[in-house]
């Protein structure tokens, strides 16, 4: 039998050899689990890119989906956001997950660490909402999480994910959230649970790293690898053998690898 990793509520792998090792904890059973984040992008990818171009196959498919921890809509005023209730919107300034998961979160780790964090919260500048996901995270040594927007997914128009990277070896178990930034105005913004809100991957942090040394050349440098080209360039009079040489070698050359 495989190993399992029991983390919060829920069981996930345990560590594939050679492989970075993120662990989500669950704050209650209601969450919805995170998932492999798909190389068509949740279907959005054009069939010809999903066919030929590994290089956004790759992007798309890298870390996990996260979704939001219920159903949830907004209304940005361009000053205020609001949260609907029962049929009507009220200021949202924080909101509590639910009494059935602050109750967990009571039982086991109020009396030392107060309160669970709030699921939604109005932050200072205007417009921008956080979201906690109802999960903590942590990481191994010397890696960080990255959190990103659905890569090639473009289906919303009425609000920004912002970027970040954590370290979540050291700073940990960190509350994984994400900022966003509200666009769309006097209409109401509906996040719905079964649909991701945001992406995650583990980074090395030495690639984190600021000195790093970028050079200019120029093609006549001796160094420029220029034999390279007759791999990376498309030409007329000597085309590839077929579109997608680039992905196949690549694939090939990562089942090689495992």
């Amino acid at each position: 039998m495989r190993a399992k990793l029991v983390t919060g509520h829920r069981a996930f792998p345990a560590r594939i050899q050679g492989l970075a090792m993120l662990k989500f904890h669950a704050l209650h059973d209601s969450l919805k689990p995170p998932m492999k984040a798909d190389t068509a992008a949740l279907g959005r990818l054009p069939l010809s890119a999903f066919q030929y171009c590994e290089a956004v196959r790759t992007a798309s498919g890298l870390g996990w989906y996260i979704f939001p921890p219920r159903d949830f809509s907004v209304l940005f005023d361009g000053k205020e956001v609001f949260l609907a209730e029962d049929g009507d919107w009220r200021a949202l300034r924080s909101e509590p997950l639910g009494a059935e998961a602050e109750a967990d979160w009571d039982a086991r780790f109020a009396p030392r660490f107060g309160p669970a964090p709030n699921f939604l919260e109005d932050l200072s500048d205007t417009g921008i909402l956080q979201v906690w996901s109802g999960y903590f995270v942590t990481t191994d040594p010397g890696e960080a999480l990255q959190i990103r927007p659905l890569a090639n997914v473009h289906t919303k128009s009425s609000y920004l994910c912002y970027e970040g990277i954590v370290e979540t070896d050291t700073f940990a178990p960190f509350p994984l959230f994400v900022n966003l930034q509200l666009i769309r105005t006097n209409s109401e913004i509906f996040f719905p649970r079964d649909f991701p809100l945001f992406q995650v991957a583990v980074v090395q942090k030495s690639s984190l790293a600021c000195n790093g040394v970028a050079e200019i050349h120029r093609l006549d440098d001796p160094q420029f690898p220029a034999e390279g080209l007759t791999e990376t360039l498309r030409r007329a009079d000597n085309p590839r053998k077929a579109p997608g040489q680039y992905g196949a070698n690549i694939r090939r050359n990562r089942k090689r690898d495992l």
